[in-house]
């Protein structure tokens, strides 16, 4: 099976899982912030993985493995969220909204002045919420961050001795991994360098990078299936078919995948 035939197969899946919520017609629970937070996090799930098949398709192989880290970034926080104190954290989910208010008033007043003169004065509500975040960057409780949600023990699933199971192979290699590419290191250049005495050329090497697009259509089904299990699972909703069929192309893109990621050690 060619890479665009792939990132095919994982795009009809996806458009099966948004028929799927758009057909359960929910409305979110006024009173509780679960589903208000959870469901915009699956409708940004299945937006990604649309733009992830759709770089693939294009030949933006290493782009596309780039962009599969906000699907990790998205577990992470879902996970984080749904694992115990759903409502406490979903809460401080939705109330870093202000920080980001205030961060933005300060860049606005810091780096142009005169626009800074027309703005509304902060409501002070919103500089109380802003100011349990000490970080700008970070929106769970201070001390965590992606790593801490990654390796907190799960309370529903369990290994053999019963003891509660984590992420930290997703964040230990996946996301260091993605990172490279997302923050342009030296590893996630590979693709525009020239080697010694070589002429340069833009993407002279891109073709070097092409099997990072089965690396990201795998990213995108395992963490779109890992996303709507948690997710669906706290909101006691069932899970769907197209979960399943989606669970089922893992095992093929990573067949595919399994040569270049031991290649790329």
């Amino acid at each position: 099976m060619s890479m665009k035939a792939r990132a095919a197969g994982v795009l009809r899946e996806i458009s099966r899982l948004e028929r799927f919520l758009n057909g359960l017609k929910v409305i979110p629970a006024t009173s509780r912030l679960r589903s208000a937070v959870l469901l915009p996090l699956l409708s940004k799930t299945l937006t990604v993985g649309r733009a992830i098949c759709l770089l693939v398709d294009g030949g933006f192989a290493a782009e596309a493995f780039a962009t599969s880290r906000t699907l990790i970034e998205i577990f992470l926080t879902v996970r984080y969220i749904t694992n115990k104190d759903t409502e406490k954290r979903a809460e401080r989910y939705v109330k870093y909204h202000a920080r980001v208010r205030v961060e933005w008033k300060k860049i606005i007043e810091e780096h142009m002045p005169l626009t800074a003169k027309g703005l509304k004065a902060i409501d002070p509500d919103v500089i109380e919420k802003a100011r349990e975040f000490k970080s700008r960057g970070h929106w769970a409780e201070e001390g965590v961050r992606a790593k801490m949600m990654a390796v907190e023990e799960d309370t529903r699933e369990t290994d053999k001795e019963g003891k509660g199971i984590n992420s930290k192979f997703d964040y230990d290699a996946l996301y260091f991994w993605t990172s490279q590419y997302v923050h342009a290191t030296v590893d996630g250049i590979g693709g525009h360098a020239c080697g010694p005495g070589e002429i340069f050329r833009i993407r002279a090497r891109y073709a070097d990078e092409k099997d990072l697009g089965n690396s990201a259509l795998f990213n995108t089904a395992v963490f779109t299936c890992k996303i709507f299990v948690h997710a669906l699972r706290c909101m006691n909703e069932v899970q769907p078919r197209a979960l399943d069929d989606l669970f089922k192309m893992i095992r093929k893109v990573a067949r595919a995948d399994a040569a270049r990621s031991l290649r790329s050690v």
